[in-house]
């Protein structure tokens, strides 16, 4: 997930959503791993330059046509500024490389059954799935009620792991009266309605991970597994907003991510075998596969997370559906499909469409993701 409480520009976003069994209990397990930092790349100077250019490519003359052309997120985020009629911003007016920020991730699980797993002794897990899925063209912490404050559908956990301090809260309205308890250093400045928002288009809990800016490139990655709410969807949490304030349904938004999903069913034949180059630990071991689907994406889309059949994906079929949050506005254009074409999913199908099931599965995917529970 790309949500942030202050502006901040992520790129390179590892993230996917697993479906495996442990203890005979089916879990959905989230990854997430990003860097924070682009801005290192660009000086003021340049900063500007790309803001003019892109505000001058948007004329009657050129109308919008940056083909082959790039733009930073922040260049984009403030030339739209501009021209709905904002006052200019510096660039150092819009990240401030100092103080804290943190990164808001549902968790769309039941309360007593999430854990933060333990990634410390296994930075590579996610660059090793990245790089296993780079098509050749491409250039346990337990939140037991011991540990947990407030009455039943009001409690938080306060968790530290790596550069993170962590705040998991079952509604997430409540995060913004404690977040005077983050250390001063990591404590990002919360524009309460991102967390009003996301409480009522998610309706689950919440982690709000929260870290020194500074530090953010050096950050493990982050993993949650749950009992979910809904077994019958895999979410790859990508909705977009890290401007320091609530995400815009209607928005266009670039990803930089390489995603993925796998389920313990999905037959090895069908998804992309994966080479760790850390030893997984026995506690890690049973919420990791050792096979995943999955694609790198540099693409604009509209602002929504990536939605996957459970059943599918269990029969090695990577189809998702860009949608949005299953409480959120509904919106006409709700449903853009996520596929992917190549050898992975070798049909034995002569005509290479979906099976029956499949096709019926299309006449409602735009209903997926509204009426979950």
């Amino acid at each position: 997930m790309c949500i942030s409480a202050s502006s901040a520009i992520f790129s390179k976003t590892i993230t996917g959503t697993w479906e495996v069994s442990v203890d005979s209990k089916i879990k959905h397990v989230i990854w997430y791993q990003n860097r924070v930092g682009e801005t290192e790349k660009q000086t003021p100077e340049s900063f500007e330059k790309s803001v003019e250019q892109w505000i001058y490519l948007q004329g009657d003359w050129f109308k919008g046509n940056t083909t082959g052309l790039r733009f930073s997120q922040l260049a984009v985020q403030e030339a739209k500024w501009r021209m709905a009629g904002g006052a200019p911003r510096r660039l150092t007016d819009l990240v401030d490389e100092q103080g804290g920020n943190c990164l808001i991730i549902p968790l769309m699980g039941s309360w007593e059954s999430i854990y933060l797993l333990n990634t410390a002794d296994t930075p590579s897990i996610l660059s090793d799935i990245a790089t296993a899925l780079r098509r050749p063209d491409d250039q346990p912490l337990s939140l037991g009620p011991d540990t947990s404050r407030g009455g039943a559908h009001d409690r938080m956990v306060f968790l530290q792991f790596d550069v993170y301090d962590i705040v998991i809260a079952e509604r997430a309205s409540r995060i913004a009266d404690v977040i005077g308890q983050i250390q001063t250093e990591k404590r990002p400045n919360v524009d309460s309605k991102v967390f009003a928002v996301l409480e009522d288009w998610y309706r689950c809990p919440v982690a709000l991970c929260c870290f020194k800016k500074s530090e953010a490139a050096e950050a493990k990655p982050i993993s949650f597994a749950f009992e979910p709410t809904n077994p019958d969807r895999l979410v790859v949490y990508t909705l977009d907003g890290h401007d320091g304030g609530p995400p815009d349904p209607s928005a266009r938004v670039k990803l930089d991510h390489t995603i993925f999903v796998g389920s313990h069913c999905t037959p090895i034949k069908h998804a992309t075998p994966i080479k760790y180059a850390d030893k997984i630990p026995d506690h890690l071991r049973p919420y990791v596969l050792d096979h995943a689907m999955g694609l790198p994406l540099s693409l604009e889309l509209i602002n929504g997370d990536i939605v996957f059949d459970t059943a599918a994906v269990r029969e090695g079929y990577f189809k998702g559906e860009r949608l949005m949050p299953p409480f959120a506005p509904v919106r006409s254009d709700n449903g853009e499909p996520i596929l992917l074409h190549q050898g992975l999913r070798k049909r034995e199908e002569k005509s290479l469409q979906e099976p029956k099931k499949m096709q019926e599965q299309q006449k409602t995917q735009k209903k997926w993701y509204q009426g979950w529970f």
